[in-house]
């Protein structure tokens, strides 16, 4: 069974007149770039389904490991389609190296917010 899940940006999207596009690779996707999620990192490294805070630091330096193939697949999405503008929304500790990414590749990036809450 695949479960695809909606994100709340996703619903609200064709309500402001925007295009959403899911940029995250899938489960099939990761599997196939050999990325990744932080509960399989956790287990690979033989925690339990809790962490302690020194046990999540080591999982996030292991996630980091990911974050290039990740961006890299996003942006190679966003390259699918033409657009002028879009939004791009993405989880905190990817801003920064998600931005450089374009920069690199020649986009003007404007962050709205680093750290968005809602």
């Amino acid at each position: 069974m695949h479960l695809t899940r909606v994100r709340p940006h996703a619903r609200h999207a064709p309500k402001l007149f925007i295009r959403h596009r899911f940029c995250d690779p899938d489960c099939e996707e990761r599997q196939l770039l050999g990325i990744l999620t932080d509960q399989e990192v956790a287990k690979k490294l033989g925690f339990a389904s809790s962490w302690t805070s020194q046990q999540d630091a080591l999982v996030l330096a292991e996630v980091k490991k990911f974050w290039a193939a990740r961006e890299n697949f996003w942006f190679e999405r966003l390259r699918e389609v033409t657009f002028r503008r879009c939004v791009f929304v993405l989880g905190a500790k990817h801003v920064a190296t998600f931005r450089d990414l374009l920069h690199a590749q020649g986009f003007t990036v404007h962050i709205v917010n680093k750290n968005w809450n809602p």
